[in-house]
């Protein structure tokens, strides 16, 4: 039996609130150039003389990410004379003929604060999250091109981001580490480069706060940050994180108060405000995953899914075997917690682990409870989708014991 379409489900998410009153379209990273879904948000309250202004100050080569940036733009519409890149950058590409790395003091300079005063959508570029930090913001104070690009929010400005661009828009922003390093490390309060971002302890510092009381973090699901983000909110004033898969985005809309989820693959809402934590385990979090077109309001809490509901209509039978790695099927986040869980009659929950070579170890534990949902449909161009809400997840620290 098909039941059809949109299911509406009244989440416990704790209240979120944003700043200002334009929109916000925020990406996990890898944006593919041809992403209709990213691209149309971005660009949807442009006139035909509109301007777009790019700022680079996340990149290690600041002219060739705008640029490129450029490019996918010129296919949206958006030809060169409406685009506007802002020479705002730390790191030198040494295969340009500019020392972009004079660049690094322009947000007081009066020609590049002019094009953001033009533009009527800005984009931030990936790279790392910390340069954009330190080039917006002095001694923790907005500079003047901060200052005037909140302003420009205010009045109805679209910001986008991606990658670097998504992680400095929340007030607390998450500047490096992994997963298990944030379990069996302290954080650091020292950033190491571009070497850190991905590896090493968690470091959390503050964002630029475009999108307030939520942690944001990219590229969520290839480098496996789900343990990550929910680290950095027993240690962050935020309970909301938001992780967001690549090529995927956010589409936050400030006067309705909704996110909308965009592009390829899902956004994980992990809420903490009824965590606990013990001898450094983390449980009772509660994890919600939106695919493509699924509406959250942050007002009501109510989740907007286009799909069938699994529970109680459970497509598999069968014992889910406790485990993880290229041995199991289902390793994302959507497949574990509604193929092998919300969609399987068998069980009610599931369990996957993760090691260093350390024997150092993590065990993720995602259980049904009593308001859980899942969603399936089939999408024309992308396939299976998923969405659920109201999961039940654990994370706790493990070790392997070897035996002669």
């Amino acid at each position: 039996m098909i039941r059809k379409l949109v299911i509406t489900t009244v989440l416990t998410l704790a209240s979120v609130s944003t700043n200002a009153a334009g929109k916000l379209v925020i990406v996990g990273g890898a944006l593919a150039d041809r992403n209709d879904s990213v691209f149309e948000s971005f660009l949807a309250n442009l006139g035909s003389t509109d301007r777009v202004a790019i700022v680079p100050a996340a990149s290690g080569r600041p002219i060739k990410s705008a640029n490129a940036f450029k490019v996918a733009l010129n296919h949206y519409g958006v030809d060169d004379s409406r685009i506007d890149i802002i020479k705002l950058a730390v790191r030198d590409d040494r295969s340009t003929v500019v020392d972009e790395s004079n660049w690094a003091d322009n947000a007081f300079d009066s020609k590049q604060i002019d094009k953001i005063a033009k533009a009527s959508a800005i984009w931030f570029t990936g790279g790392d999250q910390s340069r954009i930090t330190a080039t917006l913001m002095k001694d923790g104070k907005d500079t003047p091109m901060l200052t005037l690009i909140r302003q420009r929010l205010e009045e109805g400005v679209t910001i986008g981001g991606t990658s670097a661009g998504a992680a400095m828009m929340s007030s607390t922003m998450i500047a490096a580490g992994d997963s298990m390093s944030a379990f069996y490390s302290d954080t650091t309060d020292t950033h190491y480069g571009d070497e850190s971002v991905d590896a090493g302890p968690l470091m959390v510092t503050q964002g630029i706060g475009f999108f307030d009381n939520v942690v944001i973090d990219q590229h969520f699901d290839a480098r496996a940050r789900l343990a990550r983000l929910a680290k950095a909110l027993t240690i962050a004033k935020p309970t909301i994180g938001i992780g967001i898969d690549e090529n995927t985005g956010i589409e936050v809309d400030i006067d309705k108060g909704t996110i909308k989820a965009l592009g390829a693959s899902y956004v994980t809402i992990l809420d903490a405000s009824l965590a606990k934590q013990h001898e450094g385990n983390i449980s009772n979090l509660t994890l919600h995953l939106l695919s493509s077109g699924d509406t959250l309001n942050l007002q009501s809490n109510a989740l907007s899914s286009q799909g069938t509901a699994t529970v109680g209509n459970e497509y598999s039978h069968y014992t889910d075997g406790i485990g993880s790695g290229i041995t199991f099927a289902n390793q994302t986040t959507a497949g574990t917690v509604v193929a092998d869980l919300l969609d399987n009659a068998a069980v009610s929950r599931v369990q996957r682990y993760g090691f260093n070579n350390l024997r150092q170890g993590l065990k993720l534990t995602f259980e049904q409870a009593k308001h859980s949902q899942g969603y399936y449909r089939k999408d024309p161009l992308l396939g299976t989708r998923y969405s659920a809400t109201h999961i039940n997840l654990s994370i706790e620290k493990v070790q392997i014991s070897l035996s002669n």
